[in-house]
This record gives C-alpha cells, sequence and structure tokens, in this order.
C-alpha cells in the first residue's frame, strides 16, 4: 500500500520485530518520500533520540503521551 502512494501518514514505534523504527525510515522513505511519519517510543534516551532524529520523521513522541497532541500531529502531517 505504501508504494501506491495510499498513506499520507505513518504512526510507527521504534522497537519493531525486524528492526528499529528508525531503521525502516530510509526504506519507507524510498518507496515514498512524501509519507509523513510519526515515531513512538517506550523510554527516552540521548543516544535513541539522536538517531531518530537524524531520521526524516515529522514528529517524534514518548509514550504516554498526550492523545489530543497526536492527534494534532496526525492533522499537521496531513494537512502538508
Amino acid at each position: 500500500k505504501i508504494s501506491e502512494g495510499c498513506f499520507s501518514c505513518l504512526i510507527m514505534d521504534v522497537e519493531l520485530p525486524e528492526m528499529k523504527g528508525y531503521e525502516a525510515v530510509s526504506i519507507l522513505k524510498s518507496i515514498d518520500p512524501k509519507i509523513k511519519i510519526i515515531m513512538t517510543a517506550k523510554r527516552n534516551t540521548k543516544n535513541l533520540e539522536a538517531k531518530v532524529r537524524e531520521q526524516d520523521i515529522f514528529f517524534y513522541f514518548i509514550k504516554s503521551f498526550d492523545k489530543e497532541e497526536l492527534k494534532l500531529a496526525v492533522t499537521n502531517a496531513i494537512s502538508k
């Protein structure tokens, strides 16, 4: 579906079964450079945040985040 350009925004956790979410960003962006990625993480460290921010992500949330903030981030992502 991503290769068909069906998504404007993707919410993804840092911890994925096969790889880290920040590693998947470059793969996703190579398929659809315009997709906006919102990444979430259970815990934050300076090292993790640096790795996440090196990627072309739209927004980064630490759990547990405010649902209204997430809603606003998604709204902003799909409106751009």
